[in-house]
């Protein structure tokens, strides 16, 4: 299905970062993301933020969809070697990321 690993306190900022977040291929577009968001978002006070690339389209959409704000956008070291393009998703609040996901 999929999985999320958070870590509360991990900016002074933004709070806490959603650091890996994924959902097997054959799972996606199927809600399996928001369920997992509902359920970390849940458990969660204070902000949230995550990195994201900037080439993840798919992922994206799905953080402009429930209300992330694009809030920097970084050159990242990819895996492998190089660099790519990745942007800072925050949710202020987590409520509203937990209410969007209802």
């Amino acid at each position: 299905m999929g999985f999320a690993f958070a870590l509360t306190g991990a900016d002074a900022r933004w709070g806490t970062m959603l650091d890996n977040f994924h959902v097997h291929p054959a799972r996606r577009g199927h809600g399996t993301g928001r369920l997992l968001l509902h359920a970390l978002s849940g458990q969660l006070q204070g902000g949230l933020f995550l990195w994201v690339y900037e080439r993840n389209v798919r992922a994206m959409a799905l953080y402009d969809r429930l209300g992330g704000e694009r809030i920097e956008r970084a050159e990242e070291d990819a895996p492998g070697g190089g660099k790519l393009q990745a942007w800072r998703y925050a949710w202020r609040d987590v409520r509203l990321l937990y209410r969007a996901t209802s």
